[in-house]
């Protein structure tokens, strides 16, 4: 038993250390790329592109852009902003389509017109295909260059993010997006995502203020006493409106792995329940943190709020039942086998996948323990050891997405830790009784507004239009 917990012990600390290297790692680079402005030129350069030469002069070609802009003569655009060898043009060209907009939408959907044709006609349905038949097909003046026109675009929307709000020329680089042709479809893609980024909120990286710390360690002090951190720390968010709703989930796990790390330290080394118990159930909830993070972090907003809306009211239930005592007493084993101990494993499973979507596991495992016929005592290795595993799998995909608050997740984990370890003094005397209910009407209030919350966001959602596509 004695070694079998000095292995944990391992385990968890290469766990955790392995964490924060990455979170770390990761911090410096969002860091890095909000610094950078959003016009930096992508990757997906047009073959054409050549260097600037010092003896050409390019006002004749930018009058030409213009006159064959206004006239929406598009194919004599892209064919006049290849005729000089000359980078400087495309940034003239890039900024002719800035200005004259309209023709911008003109060539996004003459693009994406041309793509459709190219891949459903005459390629039926191999746009390769379609494009080597078109060549043959038309002469040389008459073919509409995919190429450039997306290249062109990715460049204007570089100077100018804001063209994609423009429907026309959204939905046609979507459209060309998963092009074949790496030069469109790469195009398409690092117009959209300069856009995306664009339009992202630049995020503090400095300290947290006092009453984000505060938050930590008054919800992580009655963690550690088994109140639980998730419901309580999202009722402060929702309340304050201090974390965004579909960046909860994200902020929960990021935020409260390292105060959790030293309560599962502290559980593991003073309780006792069976070593092939405790491992297989916290291998268990790991596997279902990484598939439910997953998935939850790549939500819609008003999915996660109907999601942690439900989630929390299953919470709520839990809070009462545990309130009223209509939980098991302390009879029980102190690990299970056989059928009973794949129950238990398949149990926590399922409640790794939930706790990513902002619900506690910490009364759910105590009635899955009870349920096995385990002593309620067990529960906590098993709980506090399945988070402080769980918590930094799941926390990689969040911080991978970047779906978190990340100035309110290190100021979760600043004073989560203080307050679990005074909370370690206090875990046999502190009476919570009265706490308990207050948490209980908070969260059923919360999942009530969350849920409201849905109900707004879906009546508010606008209905997207297509663009019809010529022939």
């Amino acid at each position: 038993m004695k070694h079998m917990k000095t292995a944990l012990f391992i385990a968890l600390g290469i766990t955790t250390i392995a964490f924060l290297f990455y979170w770390i790692a990761t911090v410096r680079k969002y860091a890095s790329d909000h610094r950078k402005s959003p016009t930096t030129r992508p990757m997906h350069e047009s073959a054409q592109s050549v260097p600037a030469s010092q003896n050409i002069d390019l006002l004749p070609v930018k009058a030409n852009l213009v006159r064959f802009a206004r006239a929406g003569k598009t194919v004599g655009f892209l064919q006049e902003s290849v005729k000089v060898k000359d980078s400087g043009i495309d940034d003239l060209a890039a900024e002719v389509l800035v200005s004259e907009f309209a023709f911008a939408d003109t060539l996004a959907q003459e693009l994406a017109t041309f793509y459709t044709y190219v891949k459903e006609q005459l390629g039926q349905g191999d746009d390769n295909l379609g494009e080597v038949r078109a060549k043959r097909m038309m002469q040389s003046d008459q073919v509409f260059d995919m190429r450039r026109a997306a290249y062109l675009l990715m460049r204007a929307i570089a100077r100018d993010p804001s063209l994609v709000s423009r429907t026309m020329i959204a939905n046609s680089l979507r459209r060309v997006e998963h092009f074949s042709d790496p030069f469109v479809s790469g195009n398409a893609q690092d117009a959209l995502s300069i856009a995306r980024k664009a339009d992202e909120p630049r995020p503090s990286v400095g300290l947290p203020n006092l009453l984000e710390v505060g938050i930590g360690f008054v919800t992580n002090f009655f963690d550690m006493l088994g109140i639980g951190s998730f419901a309580p720390t999202t009722a402060v968010f929702k309340l304050g409106k201090l974390v965004s709703d579909e960046k909860i989930p994200g902020t929960l796990n990021v935020g409260h792995t390292m105060p959790t790390v030293a309560e599962a330290f502290i559980s593991i080394a003073i309780m006792t329940v069976d070593p092939t118990t405790l491992i297989s159930m916290i291998l268990a909830s790991c596997a279902g943190a990484w598939l439910g993070a997953g998935i939850v972090a790549r939500w819609s907003r008003r999915a996660v709020q109907i999601g942690m809306g439900l989630a929390l009211l299953v919470a709520a239930v839990f809070f009462l039942l545990k309130q009223l005592k209509m939980l098991p007493g302390d009879a029980g084993s102190v690990g299970v086998t056989g059928a009973k101990l794949v129950f238990a494993i398949a149990g926590n499973f399922v409640l790794g996948a939930l706790m990513t979507l902002g619900i506690g596991l910490f009364a759910p495992c105590m009635v899955l323990v009870a349920m096995v016929g385990m002593s309620p005592a067990a529960a906590y290795p098993i709980m506090m050891g399945s988070c402080a595993f769980l918590m930094p799998t799941g926390s990689v995909r969040f911080i991978r997405e970047r779906s978190y608050n990340l100035k309110a997740a290190i100021g979760l984990a600043i004073g989560g830790v203080p307050g679990v370890l005074l909370a370690a003094y206090w875990i046999k005397s502190m009476d919570v009784t009265k706490l308990r209910w207050v948490v209980i009407c908070v969260v059923v209030y919360t999942a009530s507004m969350m849920l409201r919350s849905a109900m707004v966001e879906r009546s508010r959602r606008p209905v997207e239009v297509m663009p019809s596509i010529g022939n």
